[in-house]
């Protein structure tokens, strides 16, 4: 079966949320260490510190949300993934096609993925650490 446009866009939608998955787990990895993991001198520190997150998450807490930095499209940092570079890789062949629907779609995907890999990571990893 020939792969036409609008599979390419499904095939991209669902290849950049996994793609910002993955950058959503490996950014919360590093909060991790430096909240309650490796990083952090007691088990004692450990458990409160993921006890304080957990509580400051479910309260919804902005100053939590707006304290850390996620990885985004910026391209502020050299090498950093733009969203017109996740557009051509996700695109393949057809990121010729100008099509600002899909690239917004894409970008909104790649965006959502990073949200839900961060804090699911955070929240398994602190829960890990207080029920241990």
């Amino acid at each position: 079966m020939k792969n036409t446009l609008e599979n390419q866009i499904e095939i991209a939608i669902a290849k950049a949320w996994e793609m910002g998955t993955k950058a959503g787990k490996n950014a919360a990895s590093w909060h991790e260490q430096d909240s309650w993991g490796g990083r952090v001198s007691s088990p004692k520190q450990s458990k409160a510190n993921a006890s304080e997150f957990l509580k400051r998450y479910d309260d919804g807490d902005p100053a939590l949300y707006d304290a850390i930095e996620l990885p985004s499209l910026s391209g502020e940092w050299a090498g950093d993934l733009t969203g017109t570079g996740l557009y051509e890789l996700t695109m393949g062949e057809f990121a010729e096609a100008d099509d600002q629907e899909s690239f917004d779609d894409i970008c909104s995907a790649w965006d959502d993925g990073v949200q839900m890999g961060f804090w699911d990571y955070l929240v398994e990893s602190a829960n890990s650490v207080i029920n241990n």
